[in-house]
């Protein structure tokens, strides 16, 4: 998803950020770069006599920098945690266009789900309509038995469940994220 790799590399970058930066502090603080400063503080250079002589105006200005920062952060996070591209309601065409009619997403996702797991070797299923109304994709990931026919249960998904569920949103070209998962049996125990 494109959330997903966005937060992934502002991460990545913030990261390495960080990292050169206390690789910096730790070779100076060691003498790696300078034998003069590594017996200083960290505080004693010109940036902190800077903001000791201007620290009336200057550190107010900080202030305002971090909130604005832990608001962008605290944005950013609930857009995360709380936001999802999960499609509530579908209007769906009607021929005479004065009709106005909406199917819950989440009933194609229920029969889906369960149409799915009643096929053989699936342990459970879990699908999602996601994206825009004019822009859907039905994202499914079933959980199958150790020993089933992946291929067969592929091929009765896009032949069944995945009919069906085009044949309901009225998108004969609804695009599918498929996600098959071997699960592990619990091995039978002998006493």
């Amino acid at each position: 998803m494109h959330a997903d790799r966005t937060n992934r590399t502002v991460l990545t970058i913030l990261g390495f950020l960080l990292l050169a930066t206390g690789l910096s502090l730790a070779v100076t603080a060691f003498g790696g770069l300078d034998d003069a400063r590594a017996g200083r503080f960290l505080a004693a250079n010109r940036v902190w006599s800077y903001a000791g002589d201007n620290g009336r105006w200057l550190w107010p200005v900080v202030a305002v920098v971090a909130l604005i920062v832990l608001i962008l952060a605290v944005r950013w996070l609930v857009a995360i945690l709380f936001s999802t591209d999960r499609v509530k309601n579908l209007p769906l065409r009607t021929e005479g266009g004065r009709d106005r009619v909406t199917l819950a997403a989440p009933a194609v996702s229920d029969a889906v789900e369960a149409e799915v797991e009643t096929y053989r070797g699936v342990r459970s299923a879990r699908a999602r309509v996601i994206g825009r109304p004019e822009r859907l994709e039905l994202a499914l990931q079933v959980d199958t038995e150790l020993d089933a026919d992946l291929a067969a249960i592929r091929d009765r998904i896009e032949r069944d469940a995945v009919a069906h569920a085009r044949r309901a949103l009225d998108a004969p070209d609804l695009p599918v994220r498929l996600d098959l998962t071997v699960k592990h049996q619990a091995g039978a125990r002998v006493h």
